[in-house]
């Protein structure tokens, strides 16, 4: 057996109908194993197959059970909640699961669309194997996500874009410093090549596009009809359950997926950071929002138990005749009551939510216009930084004037200096000369004495 220290785990991260079936397909062709007791396909649901390890999937579900949670619960799952003495059993349990998952290949594909929220968890699990990790990180619009899971499961498109931006925030979040790829899924449907070309070079993987198992990839499993829905951009900004803070965290995914930002940039990594204190300061409304739903399901199944009661009433006047009259009347009556309050609950529930949708829509406008002031802010202090550094040129240039202006003083001083020297020159050639010319005069005087004199 290969050291374990040389084997290759591969996480594909997502939120559910994102496409990570798809993308887990692609890493297949990439030589990656996924194992031999994959899920079953689900007519309607992934008609081509789930592509994730059925052991894998069913520890998941345990523990999410265990932490009183499901894959769709609005609440975040709090690292806190990972401490339980029982967890650390499953922990124990994940270990020896992958291990032989493991034991039979040198890389292991891994896919649970519950895992972005349970990563704290297999963290510990992979940091106890000490194999190498690797993360996919697939996307899909916030929106086809949002009708896929309406169509699916019936979930309002405020929860779906909640639970979105859970999944994906989480799955950014909690691979920092890992080696990992963002993919979206449209993307990998409409340039398969491109796409795998891409998770192999971010991961080290080997890809031949001119192989078998690309062309099967490619030509058989890639199938338009996988995809139901396909949103576009501006669609994010007319629907008004999808809040600021899913259209901001698109659109670094996009960039990233795009390779026009890179994760570790310290802009998304800052904006990264900031998103996650928005759902942390949400945690109060959403624990809200999650309780709401619970009693609405609850209210829901005693509606629906209300049903079997009639039945029974009727039954019983059959058979019994008139003196059950008064039982099946109450039966009836008391199915009423049950109905007319469950659906008195179902209103106030629909109007807590409501609620709750508008304030955290309120909150994330509040937050907007935050960062918009701080953005001009941001925009005042470079300007008042421009208009220093002008003036700094300014002073600067001043300075340098009023230097040549000294230099220019000094070289008209020494040239006054030398013009009274060579006026001093001058003047003493001057009095030589008038030396000379006494002195010349002096000798002509003599010379042009009279005879007589000269005897006298």
């Amino acid at each position: 057996m290969k050291d374990i220290e040389e084997k290759h785990i591969v996480v594909v991260l997502g939120m559910h109908r994102s496409g990570t079936s798809v993308v887990t397909r692609g890493l297949r062709v990439l030589g990656v194993d996924l194992g031999d007791n994959l899920l079953l396909p689900a007519q309607g649901v992934n008609d081509k197959g789930f592509w994730e390890d059925a052991d894998i999937a069913a520890l998941d579900n345990e523990l999410l059970w265990t932490l009183g949670h499901d894959w769709h619960t609005l609440t975040p799952i709090r690292d806190k909640e990972f401490t339980a003495p029982e967890i650390d059993k499953l922990k124990q349990r994940a270990v020896a699961l992958l291990l032989s998952k493991l034991d039979s290949t040198n890389s292991f594909g891994l896919k649970d669309p519950r895992i972005p929220r349970l990563l704290p968890f297999w963290q510990d699990v992979f940091a106890h194997i000490k194999a190498r990790v690797s993360y996919v990180i697939a996307y899909r619009h916030p929106v086809s996500v949002a009708l896929s899971l309406e169509k699916r499961d019936g979930f309002d498109h405020v929860k779906s874009h909640s639970l979105w931006f859970q999944h994906m925030l989480a799955s950014l979040l909690q691979t920092q410093g890992s080696k990992r790829v963002v993919v979206n899924y449209d993307q990998v449907m409409n340039d398969p090549e491109g796409q795998l070309a891409r998770m192999a070079n971010a991961l080290g993987l080997t890809f031949n596009p001119r192989s078998h198992e690309f062309a099967n990839y490619k030509n058989k499993f890639l199938d338009d009809t996988l995809r139901h829905s396909r949103a576009r951009t501006e669609d994010l900004y007319v629907a008004e359950s999808v809040p600021p803070s899913v259209i901001e965290l698109h659109n670094i995914l996009t960039e990233v997926a795009n390779d026009s930002a890179k994760l570790d940039d310290c802009n998304v990594v800052t904006a990264i950071e900031r998103l996650n204190t928005q759902l942390i300061e949400n945690y109060s409304a959403l624990r809200y929002m999650r309780s709401c739903e619970e009693k609405a399901w609850a209210v829901s199944h005693i509606a629906e138990k209300g049903e079997p009661l009639v039945t029974m009433a009727t039954e019983l006047l059959r058979q019994n005749g008139g003196h059950l009259a008064m039982t099946a009347a109450e039966l009836l009556c008391q199915k009423d009551e049950h109905l007319a309050t469950a659906a008195e609950l179902l209103r106030q529930k629909d109007e807590h939510l409501a609620t709750a949708a508008e304030l955290l829509r309120q909150k994330d406008e509040h937050l907007a216009t935050a960062a918009e002031l701080l953005r001009q802010k941001d925009e005042h202090l470079a300007t008042a930084a421009e208009l220093l550094r002008q003036k700094d040129e300014h002073l600067a240039t001043a300075a340098e004037l009023l230097r040549q202006k000294d230099e220019h003083l000094a070289t008209a001083a020494e040239l006054l200096r030398q013009k009274d020297e060579h006026l001093a020159t001058a003047a003493e050639l001057v009095r030589q000369r008038d030396e000379v010319l006494a002195n010349a005069n002096a000798r002509l005087s003599r010379s042009f004495e009279l005879p007589w004199k000269k005897k006298s």
